[in-house]
């Protein structure tokens, strides 16, 4: 019995247990992101919350760049579409203090701004919601009994909305 309290606890993994995706994929996409200079995944995956959603939309960081051994000072590169370039080189000081408020220090110094078509997948994740009817507001309003209660019931309502509401159809 001593023999078990001598070694090190170990996490047991077994083979047949249910994971999720996300943690399944998470290192796997950490480390890709890495290689690209990222020094975590949730700059590219939370890139809509850093710089707000109309620039997101057109704008897909590529790499983060930073001299030998320093993990300040850095230089982000943002891949856009040529006719936007001018716009993203005009607001280059808005990405830069907004990446910067992010990580919580001086992370990104410049920025470089590579022309390009961003791939079809990455803009559909933009695209607007299509606005919910007016019987669907009020199903859901019967339902959830009413959003200005409390915190949980818009959450709910909200909820409700983006459930009932349908997509935009592709290619049009």
């Amino acid at each position: 019995m001593s023999d078990k309290k001598d070694k090190p606890e170990q996490k047991q993994y077994r083979r047949m247990k249910m994971a999720k995706a996300a943690d399944v994929a998470a290192p796997l996409v950490d480390r890709a992101v890495r290689r690209q200079g990222f020094a975590s995944v949730e700059v590219v995956r939370r890139w809509g919350q850093i710089v707000g959603v109309e620039l997101a939309a057109a704008t897909l960081p590529q790499a983060l760049k930073f001299r030998r051994g320093e993990r300040t000072g850095g230089t982000l590169v943002v891949r856009c579409p040529s006719a936007f370039a001018p716009l993203m080189t005009h607001q280059a000081h808005r990405v830069i203090e907004a990446v910067n408020a992010y990580f919580g220090f001086q992370a990104v110094a410049a920025l470089e701004v590579v022309q390009g078509p961003l791939p079809a997948r990455y803009q559909r994740r933009f695209e607007k919601p299509v606005p919910p009817s007016a019987e669907t507001v009020a199903g859901v309003d019967l339902l959830v009994g009413g959003r200005e209660a409390s915190p949980l019931r818009t959450a709910l309502y909200e909820l409700g909305l983006a459930v009932n509401t349908s997509k935009p159809k592709a290619g049009g």
